[in-house]
């Protein structure tokens, strides 16, 4: 158990009759005390004092102990420990000491007198006091560490269900700009006006050489001007020196990747209003909304169609 409460305090008003009960119980009750006063406050307060498991009333008259153990209840507080009640009695007046030990008032009763009749009918009652004490007081453990496991779950579940809640917020944020996303790629660059007067140029940055050429020829046959690099590095440096009015740049490249090329672009005030149209064999929405999130206005899926890349260009839809 984890409790094994074992205080055992008899209560009389008679010497005597404790120097009797003492004998009888001093092999088998380790903790016993005693107390002998006529009145019940007084030993109502010694009780008290004592904080013990067990009492033992030991009255020969029964209403004694009844005022008494009254007394005791008028005393106890809610957060005092719990105790037991045994109360000794007369053959003559068992029956009023067991309808009170029915209706709880007493844990027990014995039958004292005479005193041949049962001596250890009362160790055995003791001992039964105190191994219900100790049955209540792991149960009441059990009781608390179960309260405090269900508070835990409770606790939890009312995370779970909190993270719940923002996944599906979070996903239908996500699907909604997805959807905005995806709708940005049917729609064609629009640039200035004063751009679309001249020839445009049109930076390729793949590290595809025939993917390259094919965009090459497919873009001059339309009328832009031009250039090729072959890393986010070159087309990066190319920006730098020279006018452009459209990326064209593959996601997917040895180095520094298309995403970290449109990052670094995007990041830099003197190239950051160019636009970049997106080109990969990858068409996953993550990818997709990484570039759409980072500033890209378009994204086509290799291989490049002619009809398809011309769509998304100004003047050709």
């Amino acid at each position: 158990m984890l409790n094994t409460p074992d205080k055992v305090l008899i209560l009389s008003d008679s010497q005597a009759l404790i120097d009797t009960i003492e004998l009888l119980l001093e092999d088998t009750i380790k903790h016993l005390q005693t107390f002998v006063h006529y009145k019940a406050e007084v030993a109502a307060k010694a009780f008290r004092q004592q904080q013990v498991d067990v009492v033992v009333l030991a009255y020969q008259d029964l209403q004694v102990a009844i005022s008494v153990r009254d007394a005791i209840a008028r005393l106890h507080q809610p957060n005092d420990k719990p105790f037991h009640a045994i109360v000794l009695c007369k053959k003559d007046t068992v029956v009023k000491a067991y309808e009170l030990s029915r209706k709880r008032f007493f844990y027990d009763y014995v039958v004292f007198w005479p005193l041949g009749y049962d001596p250890y009918r009362l160790i055995m009652s003791i001992h039964q006091a105190i191994d219900d004490l100790g049955y209540n007081a792991d149960i009441q453990m059990q009781r608390l560490e179960l309260e405090s496991r269900r508070q835990r779950i409770q606790a939890v579940s009312r995370l779970v269900e909190q993270l719940l809640t923002d996944q599906k917020a979070k996903k239908a944020e996500l699907e909604t700009m997805i959807r905005v996303a995806l709708k940005k790629l049917t729609m064609p660059v629009r640039l200035d006006q004063s751009s679309t007067q001249e020839q445009l140029t049109v930076l390729v940055i793949d590290d595809d050489e025939f993917q390259c050429m094919v965009l090459k020829k497919i873009l001059e046959e339309a009328g832009f001007k031009v250039q090729l690099a072959t890393s986010g590095e070159q087309g990066l440096g190319y920006l730098e020196k020279s006018k452009v009015d459209i990326v064209l740049l593959d996601v997917m490249m040895p180095g520094l990747s298309g995403i970290d090329t449109l990052r670094q672009l995007k990041n830099d005030p003197e190239l950051s209003d160019i636009p970049v149209i997106m080109v990969s064999g990858h068409h996953e929405k993550e990818v997709v909304l990484d570039c759409i999130m980072l500033g890209a206005i378009n994204y086509i899926v290799k291989p490049v169609s002619k009809e398809v890349l011309l769509s998304h260009l100004p003047g050709h839809h």
